[in-house]
């Protein structure tokens, strides 16, 4: 429940899943078993990968879905100030959830400000960021994966971090 008005709303969450996706099946029954156990509700809506996409990518008007079932990868260099970008050029491509505050944006700015190598003010700072992230909680990750890139020492050039992704680093390789 949040504090809205004076009164108590319990949480409702729109969740959409695509259809044949075993790990989405799976995920939505145990949500679908314990939410209600906390009071909060859960309407489940199986949705074909298209419309998932371009509701997460707010192509329409207000997105329909608060949760939604899919992965991503995580860029090799993450950067909170452009992830949490709140310009209209970038809601939908880079700020995915859609969250425009001010003081996350700052705190996210102050972190990315720090000189390298000053550790310690970088991990004050991360907390401070994540302090003001968790009070405004838009995001509920509920999984993540860590992908791996294995190839033949033959192929020459072939730089996955320097790249946006395999398929650009691809182009500048060779064996």
């Amino acid at each position: 429940y949040k504090l809205v008005d004076g009164e108590l709303m319990p949480l409702s969450l729109h969740f959409a899943k695509c259809a044949d996706n075993d790990a989405a099946e799976l995920v939505a029954a145990l949500f679908e078993e314990t939410l209600p156990q906390i009071g909060a509700q859960l309407d489940v809506e199986t949705v074909s990968f298209g419309e998932l996409l371009s509701d997460y990518y707010r192509e329409g008007e207000e997105r329909r879905f608060d949760m939604n079932f899919m992965a991503t990868n995580f860029l090799s260099t993450f950067d909170p100030y452009i992830t949490f970008a709140y310009r209209d050029d970038m809601h939908g491509s880079v700020n995915t959830s859609g969250i425009a505050d001010e003081e996350l944006l700052r705190l996210a700015w102050e972190l990315r400000k720090t000189e390298p190598g000053d550790l310690l003010t970088f991990m004050q700072r991360w907390i401070r960021m994540q302090e003001r992230y968790n009070e405004i909680l838009p995001t509920m990750p509920i999984f993540s994966n860590v992908y791996f890139d294995f190839f033949t020492s033959q192929l020459q050039n072939y730089h996955i971090n320097m790249e946006y992704s395999w398929p650009v680093a691809i182009l500048y390789s060779y064996l």
